[in-house]
């Protein structure tokens, strides 16, 4: 093929064999015309025989290229492996700066153009555009490789600062060679960030020295590998021979020896980091037997605390049942006595209370004094014999001598004929009672329930001013016969709430007409309700009036 019609894609350097004769002179046109808009920088160069053959001969260049790029990919699947196996992104910034680096040389020696672009060889101009993200990936996997947020602060600001640099400088050269497709300025702006770089790495060496860190002198003798590399080559390329030798293999060998260094500087990394990993599960370890040790001795101490407090318990708890024996014992004694002075008073009281009435009936036909005068001995003895009755009643209920007679009964009848029978009362102090009686069936001992019924409309009337209304009502709810009445007084405060079903309370409100009171009334209530198995409720607000509600099993 004529020379003129030859293609050299990707090539720094190309030859064509002249055949002269010796002695003779020549004159010679070349048309060079560059497919990858760059300018060209043309040296032509005459040779003998044996110089072009030398020349000419890549056998030694694909083998030493095959190597190199075996080497590279080898080390990038490696650190692909390793990235994943250990969730690692430092290994992953690493192969992809070397990925970048092989197809920056497989780009410069002409095998992307000669294998991948032949019908397209201005492809591998946008090739190197990509190319330029090396210095990218560099920065970022030095940062993580040394680990500089933590180790040297100052370092990790100034590589974040280069970082940004870098990015925008690709981004515009990307920008730039797109639109003018000219390497000109772009060339000197390389330099300078080039230069940028050699500073910066210089001074994170000598700042790393300093550290005597095993981690730094990897990388330090990595990176002065590349250093040699490329001054070698630098060398090379201005001493009259820039063409006619690859001077890129002094770079490449100072590639492959910073890769060896950095990933023997990987390899520590990992070995340091599952050290330290074992040395923190085996300190982990260590303190959970330690917690463990101290958790058995604070379970002893607490098992002996125990024992010790539970000693003093069962001491306590003996105390606490001779005083509550002492205490039923004298109550016990008290009941019988309050019960022989009741039942010892009831017989005369009651002799006594037959004779007043008779008295009183007599003196209404002669004198208004004297009537006046029974009237009030007639009262007294039967607020004494009430007295008396609860008396006996509580008792009763205290040494749990209750003899239940249950027997069905309808609740709004027995309601009926009790509440008839506080008519007068409820008409002396203008209080209207309402009713709301609605049939239903209980079986309960009629006798207790008349009691229960007659103390809380009795309450009612006695602590109602007058011309206030009370609200009986009889009805049943989910399976219960309820009894409920609510008046209009001044109801119960918290106090009163706390202790309103005790015996001879005394609570805040008052009888509104002169009315005594024993105490006893609600508590009698409460204990006949328990008794026969139902449930009391109170609602009610201080000066709001009061709500009793009673619930028991319905027939």
């Amino acid at each position: 093929m004529p020379a003129w019609k030859m293609t050299y894609p990707g090539a720094f350097r190309f030859a064509v064999p002249l055949r002269l004769e010796k002695d003779s002179a020549h004159q010679f046109y070349a048309r060079l015309e560059n497919g990858e808009f760059g300018r060209p920088y043309p040296v032509f160069k005459l040779y003998g025989e044996d110089r072009f053959e030398e020349l000419t001969n890549l056998d030694w260049r694909n083998f030493w290229q095959g190597i190199f790029h075996g080497v590279l990919w080898v080390m990038i699947i490696y650190n692909i492996f390793f990235g994943f196996i250990g969730r690692d992104k430092t290994y992953f910034y690493y192969a992809l700066y070397m990925i970048a680096i092989s197809l920056y040389f497989l780009n410069i020696f002409g095998f992307l153009n000669k294998y991948v672009f032949y019908n397209h060889p201005e492809y591998g101009t946008y090739v190197w555009l990509i190319m330029q993200s090396a210095a990218i990936f560099y920065i970022i996997f030095i940062r993580k490789f040394l680990d500089l947020k933590v180790v040297h602060p100052l370092w990790d600001k100034i590589s974040k600062y280069l970082l940004y640099a870098v990015i925008g400088f690709v981004v515009f050269k990307a920008g730039y060679f797109l639109i003018y497709k000219d390497y000109g300025i772009l060339s000197y702006l390389s330099q300078i960030v080039l230069f940028l770089g050699a500073l910066f790495t210089v001074g994170l060496i000598v700042s790393l020295i300093q550290t005597k860190s095993q981690l730094a002198r990897y990388f330090t003798i990595g990176s002065l590998s590349l250093g040699i590399g490329l001054l070698i080559s630098s060398f090379l390329a201005f001493a009259g021979e820039a063409y006619s030798k690859d001077f890129f293999y002094s770079i490449q060998i100072g590639i492959v020896f910073e890769i060896f260094f950095f990933s023997i500087g990987l390899s520590y990394k990992m070995s340091e980091s599952e050290r330290e990993k074992r040395i923190a599960q085996n300190e982990l370890i260590e303190q959970l037997k330690q917690n463990e040790q101290l958790q058995l001795s604070y379970q002893m101490e607490l098992e002996e605390e125990v024992k010790a407090r539970t000693t003093e318990l069962i001491d306590q708890k003996l105390i606490l049942e001779n005083q509550r024996n002492k205490l039923q014992e004298t109550n016990q004694e008290k009941n019988h006595i309050i019960g022989m002075v009741a039942h010892d008073l009831r017989n005369p009281l009651t002799s006594a209370l037959s004779i007043a009435h008779l008295l009183h009936e007599d003196a209404q036909d002669k004198d208004d004094e004297q009537a006046k005068y029974t009237q009030v001995v007639v009262h007294s003895l039967d607020r004494m014999n009430v007295m008396i009755e609860k008396i006996l009643d509580i008792r009763a209920i205290d040494s749990q001598k209750l003899n239940l007679d249950p027997e069905d009964f309808n609740l709004a009848v027995e309601t009926e004929s009790i509440v008839k029978l506080f008519h007068d009362k409820a008409r002396d102090k203008s209080i209207l009672i309402y009713k709301e009686l609605n049939p239903v069936t209980v079986c309960l001992d009629k006798n207790y329930f008349f009691q229960i019924v007659e103390n809380l409309i009795s309450n009612a009337i006695k602590f109602s001013p007058k011309g206030k209304n009370v609200f009986i009502k009889t009805y049943p709810l989910n399976g219960k016969a309820c009894f409920e009445i609510k008046d209009e007084g001044p109801g119960f405060n918290s106090g009163d709430k706390k202790k309103i079903f005790g015996k001879f309370q005394q609570l805040s409100a008052k009888p509104t007409g002169g009315e005594t009171t024993t105490g006893l009334g609600l508590s009698i209530v409460k204990k006949f309700v328990d008794a026969m198995d139902g449930n009391l409720k109170l609602r009610s607000e201080e000066k709001s009036g009061a709500c009793f509600i009673i619930e028991f099993e319905k027939k």
